[in-house]
């Protein structure tokens, strides 16, 4: 067939390429010999485009040629010859030795049934088979590699990791498959693998397809009722007594050799995961299951004793430890297909990662629908973060698979706890939901977002244009930020890249009460005293922590209200610990940052005076614009709202003069008295040493709250 013809076959569509070569060889049946050749070819071309070949009627003499005399390999019970498939494919010829022709035909046909129905690349073709000639021959692609361990010694460098991601990969395919497969003799001869490196699982001598794997494999973790007992008992009518004590010991799991009856002698969806895991120590060790043993009796004794083979030196801890869980004594407690699977074919890549193997993780003892105690019990939060670290681990290690499942786990605990295991972010755990920001600022903006697929936040990132200025100004903020955690102050969730984007977010809860400028305007009455309080707790925090925190730019637009109406100071863009003293590495534009409607006269001074010691914010000018934020909040507009130019601001601060207390009526009626101005005045005096603390200002309130209280109650 000319490459024109070649590429017309191609655009077929599967279907009707399957009809075509199915019509075709039930014509070429009837025809003469003499008249066949003339078809072979376009046969042969259209069964290689499609990797289907029709199973009835059985495989004729004339589709099969040049067998050997001799067989090639020696199988359990059967031997392997080479022949060519249609004259043009090399393939091996599996016959059974049994001599009773009724068994040889039963064995075929069970075998037969089993493996023709899978198709996968990492399970070897099954082309079809000769029922109408002596002996009866199963027909498969011939593997130049040949078996697992024949290739590994011809090929030492081989990638390991590689070989053990296609054996499980067809493991998975077999056992997630409609009804499920159980295989039934998992071991490196049953691996054949191409010239090419490509491995496959064959012989299916001791599979068996059963709905019953079905149940086995999704049915609870905690249910011990044998395959029989949830079919009534009759599955080992179906199997001879030869055929359910066949199988290695090297290979065999310990409840199959145990077995005292057909029931519990019937392979599972389990025992293939227990051989899996043998396989898995004779692929890295190129020597088969306890090799050190002379004797399969004593491999017997040791299996039925659960006794695991000596762990080779040099073998790395995790494909160890998924060893000794695919050979676990409790059927139950080893692991699915699937997830042995996902994690081999993660460490083969692309791109490639060093190989881990995580146990199932689950948070199912716990019913996060009912509150959780709060405070939540040190013990508690570290489990929690504990599982939750694994968990994630877990999900970014197995990326791009979907991480869906556990980013709804990571959301369910996370929404309970409120607390996260790491504070480097993948993107995967975080998503902008809208393209533009919802807000803006004079030192970044601000976008709307998604956390674990879940929860809004906000995600914030700098204006800067230069990269690594920006990147040292949002590591500060983080370096500042990350350790913080009070009632009163902005949970900071972590930092992310997103799109391949170079700029880094910051990720924090989303208010969607907006910032307290914003909330006291649009709740005009509600008690911005037990505001005030809040924010100065907030304060009394920072300045207390160890080390001391000097946020630098505090006001009203960086005050975020929760959804309980609770005050949380944000923004920690023009922080600093006092750690730092006046020798930290601050870049000139830092120093210079701020709005001289909030700023404290020195800060103004010592910048006009190029005095990087006098320009340091402290928790002396922190507690200057504390004040401004009184002024703020019971006005809602902010300090010297009349005058635009900071320029002239800034002159007025320097110069000690201050906004003009209000007099509105309004203002007044919301509380706004002489002690309240007071207090802003005593926070905006020019001596910094003179200003009130935030823990005073704290008692302050709280006295103030106090007294409004019992003038109420009178």
């Amino acid at each position: 067939m000319d490459n024109h013809s070649q590429s017309a076959f191609v655009s077929i569509p599967r279907s009707l390429l399957e009809q075509t070569i199915d019509l075709l060889r039930k014509d070429m049946l009837r025809q003469h010999e003499s008249h066949r050749e003339q078809h072979v070819e376009t046969l042969f071309q259209l069964y290689t485009l499609s990797g289907f070949y029709p199973l009835d009627p059985p495989l004729q003499e004339w589709e099969i040629s040049e067998v050997q005399d001799c067989s090639s390999a020696l199988g359990g019970s059967a031997d392997i010859f080479q022949g060519l498939f249609l004259g043009r494919q090399r393939i091996a010829l599996k016959r059974w030795r049994q001599f009773d022709p009724s068994v040889r035909m039963r064995r075929l046909q069970r075998e037969a049934d089993v493996w023709r129905t899978t198709r996968h690349p990492n399970i070897l073709s099954f082309i079809g088979f000769m029922a109408d000639v002596e002996p009866r021959t199963l027909i498969s692609p011939w593997m130049d590699g040949g078996q697992l361990l024949e290739y590994m010694a011809s090929h030492p460098s081989v990638n390991r990791f590689s070989l053990a991601a296609q054996i499980a990969t067809g493991v998975e395919y077999l056992h997630t498959s409609n009804p499920p497969v159980i295989h039934g003799d998992l071991r490196g001869p049953n691996i054949l693998v191409s010239a090419a490196g490509h491995a496959c699982i064959a012989d299916f001598g001791l599979s068996c397809t059963t709905l019953t794997a079905c149940a086995d494999e999704f049915s609870s973790a905690h249910s011990r009722d044998s395959p029989a007992e949830k079919s009534g008992g009759n599955l080992s009518q179906t199997y001879s007594t030869t055929w359910l004590l066949a199988g290695h010991p090297r290979w065999l799991s310990c409840e199959l050799l145990a077995a005292e009856t057909k029931e519990e002698a019937l392979r599972t969806l389990r025992s293939d995961i227990f051989s899996f895991g043998r396989l898995l120590l004779e692929l890295f060790t190129s020597k088969i299951p306890f090799s050190y043993l002379a004797h399969d009796m004593s491999v017997t004794l040791k299996v039925l004793n659960k006794e695991s083979p000596q762990r080779p030196t040099n073998l790395d801890d995790h494909i160890w430890s998924l060893m000794e869980h695919c050979w676990h004594p409790d059927p139950f407690l080893r692991p699915n297909a699937r997830d042995v699977a996902r994690s081999l074919c993660a460490a083969v890549g692309p791109p490639v990662k060093a190989f881990q193997w995580y146990t199932n993780i689950t948070f199912n003892d716990y019913d996060f629908s009912t509150t959780l105690p709060d405070p939540l019990p040190p013990n508690l939060q570290e489990y929690f973060l504990k599982e939750m670290a694994k968990l994630r681990e877990k999900m970014v290690y197995h990326l791009p698979e979907d991480p869906t499942e556990s980013l709804e786990s990571l959301a369910q605990v996370y929404s309970a706890i409120k607390c996260y295991p790491s504070d480097i972010l993948h993107e995967c755990e975080v998503a902008k939901s809208k393209s533009q920001p919802s807000g803006e600022g004079g030192f970044g903006k601000c976008w709307e977002g998604l956390f674990l697929g879940r929860h809004k936040v906000a995600l914030k990132c700098t204006h800067c244009t230069a990269l690594d200025r920006e990147r040292k100004e949002t590591e500060r903020e983080v370096r500042v930020w990350k350790h913080l955690r009070h009632p009163n102050i902005l949970p900071f969730i972590g930092s992310v890249t997103l799109d391949s984007e170079p700029r880094i977010y910051l990720v924090s809860p989303w208010m969607d009460s907006g910032d307290a400028l914003r909330f006291v305007n649009k709740n005009r009455h509600i008690d911005c005293v037990k505001l005030l309080l809040q924010i100065a707790e907030g304060l009394k925090y920072l300045h207390s922590h160890n080390p001391g925190v000097v946020h630098g730019d505090i006001k009203a637009t960086n005050i975020f209200i929760s959804d309980q109406g609770d005050a949380r100071i944000g923004d920690f863009g023009l922080s600093h610990d006092l750690a730092q003293g006046i020798t930290g590495n601050f870049s000139t534009a830092w120093t210079n940052a701020g709005n001289p409607r909030w700023q404290a006269p020195e800060l103004l001074s010592g910048v006009e005076d190029r005095d990087d010691a006098v320009s340091r914010r402290t928790t002396h000018s922190d507690m200057f614009a504390f004040g401004r934020v009184v002024l703020e909040l019971f006005t809602g507009a902010v300090p010297f709202a009349q005058n635009l130019s900071s320029m002239s601001i800034a002159v007025l601060v320097m110069t000690g003069i201050n906004p003009a207390k209000p007099s509105a009526a309004d203002i007044i009626l919301e509380g706004f008295d002489d002690s309240i101005w007071g207090m802003a005045e005593r926070c905006w005096q020019t001596d910094p040493s003179a200003r009130p603390t935030a823990d005073e200002m704290s008692q302050h309130l709280q006295a103030l709250i106090s007294s409004r209280s019992l003038d109420i109650s009178k």
